[in-house]
């Protein structure tokens, strides 16, 4: 129980931060053409803390930054606003579906960085006010 506590608010924390650093959307020439451009800039404006939590996470537990950072992803890097060159790379037509892939992506990314794509299930998030 005290571990889903603070994964829950590890990925609250995490969701508040991306969606204030982008609430508005990017203007088309800079939208991500490619999953891979998606998920390297989504990485490369990542905190530590931020890395650590995602890299922290169950996979099957990323479903929880669909509403938080997954938003912002939609409008930031234009989903919504007819970015279908981002669609098609994801091999998605709905943006949910769409943002979901890049999180998953960003996900694979850090953990095959750290070493391994299983996440240890007693691992913590390292999160500072």
């Amino acid at each position: 129980m005290k571990r889903r506590v603070s994964n829950g608010l590890a990925i609250a924390v995490l969701c508040l931060a991306s969606c204030q650093k982008q609430t508005e959307p990017l203007p088309q020439e800079d939208w991500p053409k490619t999953l891979e451009e998606a998920t390297a800039r989504l990485i490369a404006d990542m905190s530590d803390d931020d890395k650590q939590t995602v890299r922290s996470t169950k996979k099957e537990d990323l479903i929880e930054f669909h509403f938080g950072w997954g938003t912002g992803i939609r409008n930031s890097f234009g989903l919504w606003q007819g970015n279908d060159a981002l669609l098609k790379s994801c091999d998605k037509k709905h943006p949910d579906d769409a943002s979901m892939v890049i999180i998953e992506s960003v996900w694979k990314r850090l953990n095959e960085q750290a070493g391994s794509e299983e996440t240890p299930s007693t691992a913590q998030p390292v999160l500072t006010p």
